[in-house]
């Protein structure tokens, strides 16, 4: 468990396998404070004592996926719009896929560059499932909540 103050889990819960002695995720500059847990059939231990971790400014992080995506079809004509992650590091673009099927990407994607949130743009008709990443120099978020129009 990770949190951004001491007793927060709120940064979030990283399930580990049985094994595992070490691990590894990408943060933004910031205080952490770390502790884990065990768990088995029984039920979960005691939290272990907590440990605060402090990623450097030069230390390079991947942005946190963009929240609030809404996309509205138009005749011939597609409208998106997001917010940027309001923690993680600064993304310089976006990435924005298009499927005619929930998790495809056969209608396209296309980059969108800067600290622009919204995009259009003519498109044929028919239905638009809709996923947008963060990007940076260093890498690309995990995908957003993906939505779905239908362009008519």
């Amino acid at each position: 468990m990770a949190g951004t103050a001491a007793g927060l889990a709120d940064f979030g819960v990283l399930p580990l396998p049985p094994a595992a002695r070490t691990f590894a995720v990408n943060a933004a500059p910031g205080t952490y404070f770390v502790r884990v847990v065990a768990v088995n059939a029984a039920g979960a231990s005691v939290a272990s004592n907590e440990v605060v971790l402090t990623p450097g400014l030069n230390v390079c992080t991947i942005p946190n996926a963009p929240t609030g995506l809404m996309a509205v079809g138009l005749p011939r004509a597609l409208s998106v719009q997001w917010e940027a992650a309001q923690r993680g590091a600064i993304p310089t673009g976006y990435l924005l896929q298009a499927g005619s099927v929930s998790g495809a990407a056969d209608r396209g994607s296309v980059g969108v560059s800067g600290a622009t949130t919204a995009a259009a743009g003519t498109v044929p008709s028919g239905p638009y499932f809709i996923r947008l990443f963060a990007t940076n120099a260093c890498g690309t978020s995990p995908p957003s909540a993906e939505v779905s129009t239908l362009v008519p």
